[in-house]
């Protein structure tokens, strides 16, 4: 054979190797697209219940269009409110095979690869006006790798845009957003941000001003099938009402989430942190709020949920008249909550400024009581909540430098300041003489744990008639 005709039967060989292969990976990626899709829906199955997942959540695929070298794919994300109103978002994906896509090869990109996807927002009464103001651009557009051994990225990109409606207006700066997969699609990594948002509504001389927002989290598969999520968001600034005599200046904020989920059941903690916090010009100080919860029956907590948004959809209003037979079938869902013993606890809030800080913590423990229909209010309180705790600290030099930032000029200021120092004296004088909290130096301290039918208030044991009495001493 010559070798013209070695040539000839070389590129024969190889196009036919790479049609061939390029074929058969085009039908691993509908598989792995669908099986993904699937994936997705179980998620949220779990995560809300398969009802309210079904009905209130999930991924569609409308078409899907194999070629040889390509593929054609349409998702729709179904989305309800409370009302059952939908909002469908809908994505176009252009889907490249691999092993060795034509336009990776063109950028230089010379490692095998499953596919390479290009995906945009399709037009839908939900995001008409934000196409328009792209002028038939689609303001999202996506990239994705997805990679052998279930592995892949994205890359996802939210064009700068302006709206007005009416009397509202929303200036975005655009952001985005890169996603790592791996561990077959199950481990998802995200990262992104973006620099401003900015809503207001004439109207209502209502405003909202975000600003540096960062955005990361991370959903990790273990080997007991239990999902770890761990969320956090920061931003720079948050303005509340702009343009009104007061408004609400948030600094250096972060809200950090870290939740656990086992089939049905979830453990989730919740941070907030405000570095600054201003009315106007009050400067309040900082704060800080941080909750958990354990052992929640997500699908009993979304059943209840989902049970009483059909009744509230029902009578139309949020003032309403339950039947004898809507109350019990919200009881009994409420009781559905309590049966693995879901403990709440908030942990701590925290607010300090130049002068000192003060914090609360609160916990409860509750559990199913034993005739879940007792008509004994009394009864059904002792057996539900099996513990309750709660620990305040109050500091004096904190609560007068709060109080006196309400005056305006030196005078007023100082004047603010012995007014609130006279209402601490007075409260707590009165809560001391109830036995209620104790003084450490200029702060006072109050601790009261419920448990097994006992209290102990500040380390003193006694009956809960004794704790309700004291309580009323102060009241009175």
């Amino acid at each position: 054979m010559n070798k013209g005709k070695l040539l000839a039967a070389t590129v024969i060989v190889l196009g036919a190797a790479y049609v061939g292969s390029t074929w058969y990976v085009g039908k691993e990626v509908q598989a792995t697209v669908e099986r993904l899709v699937a994936q997705s829906n179980e998620r949220m199955a779990k995560l809300l219940g398969p009802n309210m997942a079904r009905d209130s959540l999930n991924i569609e695929i409308n078409k899907y269009e194999r070629g040889l070298f390509s593929s054609d794919i349409v998702y729709t994300f179904r989305i309800k409110d409370a009302a059952g109103k939908p909002y469908d978002l809908m994505l176009k994906d252009r889907v490249l095979h691999g092993p060795l896509p034509w336009e990776a090869l063109r950028e230089g990109q010379l490692l095998p690869v499953l596919a390479l996807s290009r995906s945009e927002l399709l037009p839908t009464r939900t995001v008409q006006a934000w196409m328009d103001s792209q002028k038939g651009a689609s303001p999202i557009q996506v990239r994705t790798r997805i990679e052998f051994g279930g592995k892949g990225s994205a890359e996802w990109t939210f064009l700068p845009t302006e709206l007005s409606e009416g009397g509202r207006k929303l200036s975005f700066s655009g952001g985005a957003v890169s996603m790592l997969f791996g561990n077959d699609f199950k481990d998802v990594s995200a990262r992104g941000g973006f620099d401003a948002l900015d809503f207001s509504d004439s109207a209502g001389d209502d405003s909202l001003s975000l600003r540096d927002v960062r955005i990361e989290t991370q959903n990790a598969t273990r080997a007991d099938d239990s999902v770890r999520q761990q969320n956090s968001l920061t931003a720079a600034e948050v303005i509340v009402d702009e343009h009104a005599a007061e408004p609400l200046k948030l600094g250096k904020v972060a809200i950090t989430m870290d939740a656990t989920q086992v089939g049905n059941m979830m453990d989730g903690a919740i941070r907030y942190d405000f570095g600054r916090v201003a009315a106007g010009a009050i400067e309040l100080g900082s704060f800080t709020a941080g909750g958990k919860i354990l052992r929640l029956d997500a699908s009993a907590f979304t059943a209840l949920a989902a049970e009483y948004d059909a009744i509230q959809a029902k009578y139309g209003t949020d003032q309403f008249s339950m039947t004898e037979e809507e109350e019990a079938l919200l009881r009994d869902r409420a009781m559905a909550l309590l049966v693995p013993k879901p403990s709440i606890v908030i942990d701590p809030i925290v607010w300090k400024n130049e002068k000192g800080e003060s914090s609360l913590r609160v916990q409860l423990d509750l559990a199913a009581p034993s005739d879940p229909k007792t008509q004994d209010v009394e009864t059904l309180l002792s057996e539900i909540i099996q513990l309750a705790g709660l620990d305040l600290k109050l500091s004096k030099a904190m609560f007068v430098q709060a109080f006196g930032q309400a005056g305006e000029g030196t005078d007023d200021r100082l004047q603010m300041e012995m007014m609130g120092s006279e209402l601490y004296d007075q409260y707590v004088g009165q809560l001391q003489q109830a036995g209620l909290v104790k003084l450490d130096g200029d702060v006072a301290a109050g601790s009261v744990l419920y448990r097994d039918h006992k209290v102990t208030l500040n380390g003193e044991m006694m009956t809960v008639q004794e704790l309700v009495q004291r309580v009323m001493l102060f009241a009175l």
